[in-house]
């Protein structure tokens, strides 16, 4: 079982800005942004004084999702990775095969 942070839907839930609870929680707008997109981890001390300024509890701001869900997500990004580096494969040979073809007709 794996959980996620969900401040981002709780803070707009309460009308308030990146820049508002930046404010009251007296952090950058960058720690703000840290905590809704990349942070894996977080203190206790933190959430709870994120449940305090965002006037809810621990259990709103977390979110609980199986680990099936999880391992759905990191396949599909790496469905979209081989994707993209097919596309590059195909891009390069392509030019390779240009540059060829100019080299050929030049001379």
């Amino acid at each position: 079982m794996a959980v996620k942070l969900m401040l981002a839907e709780v803070r707009t839930q309460r009308d308030m800005t990146q820049e508002d609870l930046a404010k009251a929680m007296k952090m950058s707008l960058g720690g703000i942004q840290y905590l809704e997109y990349k942070a894996t981890t977080l203190k206790l001390e933190l959430l709870d004084q994120l449940c305090e300024v965002l006037d809810c509890e621990p259990g709103d701001l977390i979110k609980r999702f199986d680990d099936e869900i999880q391992a759905e997500g990191r396949i599909a990004r790496e469905k979209r990775r081989q994707q993209k580096s097919e596309r590059m494969k195909q891009w390069w040979a392509d030019k390779r095969q240009q540059s060829k073809e100019e080299k050929k007709n030049v001379a």
